[in-house]
């Protein structure tokens, strides 16, 4: 398998400037400024109306999105892409590379983040001259020959053939993967929100800047109270509806909206007409806003738009310059559907081992693995909603799980036991499938954290790639990763001891041997048998560094104790687990994907044991 031998990573920083007036002599030339602040914004018609939407032309295929653009198609991309303007204060400047930079995903309740250090002598400038800077970093792999080649001074030509400038070290921003498909290395993009120059004696000068994603220009945009509900036109589907609302705003220009998961009966998406009452409206002005909009506190366009998709029991995240609507659900149980922009292809490794979803392997390719098990907050909690119809004066009340023998018990003294509910309150919603969808969508982000891994790892790439599929740096929250452990029987202790304990037989056995009672051995054979216990983790978070040295990436995965809802416990209760193990490097599997049962004469070494352990000969 390829490694740092083979190629080195690589960072680079763009940034786009715009300056502060001061003394310019474009200060006073008359500006485009609208006459009617944002904040008053109360009908369709306005001179800040400037932008329309349309179909994404480059949307996945078979993926509805709707891209904002100018009516006018002057020009496209938005404000964090643009390279000059008319008073020449926007300036772009390419390929600064970093002394270190830390990429966050924040998961799909928070914005992503970035942390950047660049030697100031490679970009001496004064903050106090610069109004904003909108920043794209990329992070990836560069070829161990290129590397050379730009050390040695070669600039990488483009498409033309001409020279770009560049070097050949720094990482460009798009490559061909081993398969011939072109992929990009741009994995972070936003706007500077802190930008500190620290001269401390203590070391060399650096430019330090705290970024954050494009969900800032959602944040910094105050919602117009005044706006009409025809902004959200409560009347088509939500995607739709919210870059109807978004065209207000120039500065979205650039930016699409999708609905996952994608579907070609456009039917099937949400509209607020058909799923809310009248009663969910403020007259004229849409949605309810959380914070009151303008008779209370101040609310944000991003702030608004939340509240809109929460209440239809929906969530709303920013990933790139795309804005996904989509249930959690949708995006963290078991059956949910690939992102339809995802590079990873399944894998089949040389020794036959079959990876249909990303696979990290303690001992192969990660360097530290953590589990941890939280039973206080983050239990999970069986969920009661309920919503007060007046036209029919009733209480509509739904639960989830909806299936009775999937709720979540509570053990008491004295073999007694009871269900533990959270109860919630909404107001507005007709339809009863709207309310089990929000009742489905707390249990899932209420228990999801329940158990977590968290792990480190030097490659770029998860079991089966390489440097020319640096998979890893294209994963998001939501996306499967499988964690195995190495089952080598020459490699550790720990892996032994967790081979043995995936067959109840085995685990009885290896604990009885540890001197613990044979009736809790037995009993906690028999329950980590009837776990149903998953291997594929959902990721919640994600942070790649990178220094002078290399980059370790940290990943968080998530998922709660799947056996109180999705167990499925043998026929016989005495039969060793039977449960198909997940896929490894060493697997051995029969046709259909299921694990090859031990012969019998191993199952009779393990009853002779078992005797001798009871007081047998």
């Amino acid at each position: 398998m390829p490694s740092f031998n083979d190629s080195r990573p690589s960072a680079k920083v763009r940034l786009r400037i715009v300056l502060e007036e001061f003394a310019n002599p474009f200060k006073n030339t008359p500006s485009k400024t609208p006459q009617k602040p944002s904040t008053l914004l109360k009908g369709v018609k306005d001179d800040r109306d400037t932008l329309t939407y349309v179909p994404d032309p480059d949307a996945p295929a078979g993926t509805t999105r709707f891209l904002l653009v100018d009516k006018n198609l002057a020009h496209t991309g938005g404000s964090f892409q643009q390279k000059t303007d008319s008073k020449g204060l926007t300036h772009e400047i390419p390929g600064i590379m970093p002394v270190e930079a830390t990429w966050k995903q924040a998961g799909i309740r928070a914005a992503d983040t970035a942390s950047i250090k660049i030697k100031w002598i490679d970009f001496p400038i004064d903050p106090r001259v610069v109004r904003a800077c909108a920043v794209e970093l990329y992070i990836g792999a560069v070829q161990a020959e290129d590397y050379s080649r730009g050390i040695g001074g070669e600039m990488r030509l483009d498409q033309a053939g001409n020279s770009s400038g560049e070097p050949m070290n720094v990482v460009p921003d798009t490559y061909f993967d081993d398969k011939g498909k072109q992929r990009s290395n741009l994995r972070f993009q936003g706007w500077v929100d802190e930008w500190d120059l620290d001269l401390s004696e203590n070391g060399e000068p650096l430019v330090v800047m705290q970024c954050r994603d494009n969900t800032q220009l959602l944040i910094k945009q105050e919602a117009p109270a005044k706006l009409v509900a025809s902004a959200v036109n409560d009347d088509v589907a939500i995607d739709e509806a919210i870059a109807g609302y978004l065209q207000h705003f120039p500065q979205m220009e650039g930016l699409s909206v999708e609905y996952r998961p994608t579907t070609t009966d456009r039917a099937d998406v949400p509209r607020l007409k058909k799923v809310l009452a009248k009663t969910a409206y403020v007259p004229q002005l849409g949605p309810q806003q959380s914070k009151g909009g303008g008779a209370g506190e101040k609310m944000s366009v991003w702030d608004y738009l939340t509240d809109v998709c929460g209440s239809i029991g929906h969530t709303i995240r920013v990933e790139g310059t795309l804005i996904v609507i989509q249930k959690a659900s949708t995006l963290l149980r078991g059956d949910a559907q690939p992102r339809p922009d995802d590079p990873y292809v399944a894998r089949t490794t040389e020794d036959g081992g079959q990876f249909p979803i990303r696979a990290m392997i303690y001992g192969r390719n990660l360097s530290e693995l953590k589990m941890k098990r939280e039973y206080n907050k983050k239990e999970p909690s069986n969920i009661e909603v309920r919503c007060y119809d007046p036209h029919r004066k009733t209480v509509l009340v739904v639960r989830s799980p909806k299936d009775l023998g999937q709720r979540i018990e509570q053990h008491l003294p004295g073999d007694k036991s009871e269900n533990k509910w959270t109860v919630l309150r909404v107001s507005g919603i007709r339809d009863k499938e709207v309310l089990q969808s929000i009742a489905d969508e707390a249990f899932e982000q209420l228990g999801r954290g329940e158990f977590t891994a968290s792990m480190k790892t030097k490659e770029l790439w998860s079991w089966g790639g390489n440097d020319a599929d640096p998979d890893l740096l294209d994963a998001k929250p939501g996306d499967s990763i499988e964690i195995l452990l190495n089952r080598d029987t020459d490699y550790a202790t720990m892996n032994n001891i967790e081979r043995s304990l995936t067959l109840q037989g085995e685990n009885a056995l290896l604990l009885r041997r540890l001197g613990f009672d044979p009736d809790f051995a037995n009993a906690v054979a028999k329950a980590y048998a009837d776990s149903g216990f998953q291997r594929a983790f959902r990721l919640r978070d994600m942070q790649v560094e990178f220094n002078e040295s290399g980059i370790t990436i940290s990943l968080s995965c998530q998922n709660y104790i799947t056996a109180r809802i999705e167990k499925n416990p043998p026929k016989d209760e005495t039969e060793l687990d039977k449960t198909p193990d997940a896929p490894t490097p060493n697997a051995q599997t029969a046709p259909g994907g299921k694990r090859v049962p031990p012969n019998q004469a191993f199952l009779d070494q393990i009853a002779a044991e078992n005797a001798k352990l009871d007081g047998g000969t």
